[in-house]
């Protein structure tokens, strides 16, 4: 596709838009050093390469496909050294987009698991939203089967839809690395006709980078896991609707 298309002028006033939203909340972050926040700030530019990437439109399956570890590397370690993206792509030819995204993992996986200031603290209502939205679902599955729907099904619904919006409202501060990934995912779902990544692929895709901790069971760690999927969905959802918003 042309550098000059409209669906390329788009990507570009896109990324330039969450770029400097990014920008904004990173700076609203006063405890970050200077070092710290480049290192944000790096993932924050990287997101802005993927959206305009000469291949972003075309490539299916973004994100969920893993670059050349030894490529990804030499671009994580590039950027986490302070060092500009466009002096890693000197004397290149078109990077592959998968180099970006594994490299925007991570990353973001870095930031995460260091925890800096507390900034990655995951909240722990998020259990509370999976709960709530497994239990929904599990009740739309049955609705399905019985290919019927009784009053007490629609109350149970109900309720069911309004623990869902408590949780998910009653949630702590999103951690720093969410905010800025979140408005890159909710970009990337509008084009899932082509690319096939909703918020749910999306989600399942970057949950394991939440989780960080390997001292737990494996049944605990696959709950923490699977709830973190449900979060990042849901986090992605809310950003779209809010979207729908704007004039």
């Amino acid at each position: 596709m042309p550098p000059t298309s409209p669906i390329c002028e788009k990507n570009k006033l896109a990324a330039k838009k969450i770029e400097q939203e990014n920008i904004k909340a990173i700076g609203y972050c006063k405890e970050l050093t200077s070092d710290e926040k480049m290192n944000y700030l790096q993932l924050n530019k990287l997101g802005s390469a993927i959206l305009t990437h000469p291949n972003y439109n075309e490539t299916i399956g973004i994100f969920r496909t893993s670059a050349n570890a030894l490529e990804r590397d030499k671009l994580v370690s590039h950027l986490l050294a302070g060092k500009p993206l466009k002096e890693y792509l000197l004397n290149k030819d078109i990077v592959d987009i998968k180099i970006y995204t594994s490299a925007y993992k991570r990353i973001a996986a870095n930031l995460i698991e260091k925890n800096i200031h507390s900034l990655e603290t995951p909240p722990e209502s998020i259990h509370k939203l999976a709960d709530a939205i497994q239990q929904k679902s599990a009740l739309l599955k049955e609705i399905s089967t019985q290919n019927s729907t009784n009053q007490d099904k629609r109350e149970q619904q109900k309720e069911l839809d309004k623990n869902a919006q408590h949780a998910f409202l009653s949630l702590e501060k999103t951690p720093l690395t969410l905010q800025l990934v979140i408005p890159l995912f909710a970009e990337i779902t509008k084009n899932k006709e082509i690319n096939k990544m909703g918020a749910y692929n999306l989600a399942t895709c970057f949950a394991p980078s939440l989780v960080t901790r390997s001292d737990l069971p494996s049944d605990s760690q696959f709950k923490l896991n699977s709830d973190a999927q449900i979060y990042i969905e849901a986090l992605i959802n809310h950003d779209l609707k809010l979207q729908s918003y704007d004039v």
